[in-house]
């Protein structure tokens, strides 16, 4: 069923509403609350996919990360590399509450294809420290390993050379 105009411009004002709130006032409750209102009146909307993404930015401001994790764990993203980046962002989520048997489905998801992205980057550390804290060193040290190989400068570089020299 497709949506009127009218409809379809409401949404993108209550959408545009939300970025304002979150990225020029820096008020992620004003965001969690429009994009709330959103869901509500359009839960199936044109837009819902960023609307989504949206209320995932403003919750991790806020530091509710468990609120987060659901919002993301219903998203299908439709932009293959905003797909790559929700997918390693569940998976930082995920290890970071403990339930690194599932973060490692999404990191392996995202390794899956090489393009050199920060997603890949962050897929490939995550990965690691899930290895690390089920107590596959051997696992974690040829992560940090091929992290240097295809990112020797990137934003883990540091750490991960410190690491693998101790």
């Amino acid at each position: 069923m497709s949506e009127s105009p009218g409809e379809l411009a409401h949404e993108a004002t209550l959408l545009e509403r939300g970025v304002r709130l979150l990225h020029l006032e820096r008020d992620p409750d004003g965001a969690i609350a429009a994009m709330s209102e959103y869901n509500d009146r359009y839960p199936k909307g044109a837009l819902t996919e960023e609307a989504r993404v949206i209320l995932i930015e403003a919750l991790l401001e806020r530091g509710r990360t468990a609120e987060a994790l659901v919002v993301l764990h219903d998203i299908q993203p439709q932009n293959a590399a905003r797909g790559r980046d929700l997918t390693a962002l569940r998976g930082e989520l995920l290890g970071r509450a403990g339930r690194c048997s599932e973060a490692l489905a999404d990191f392996v998801m995202v390794l899956r294809v090489e393009v050199g992205d920060p997603a890949e980057e962050r897929a490939i550390v995550g990965r690691a420290t899930c290895r690390a804290s089920a107590g596959d060193f051997a696992g974690t040290d040829d992560d940090l390993a091929s992290y240097l190989v295809r990112f020797p400068n990137g934003r883990f570089a540091g750490s991960v050379r410190r690491t693998l020299h101790r």
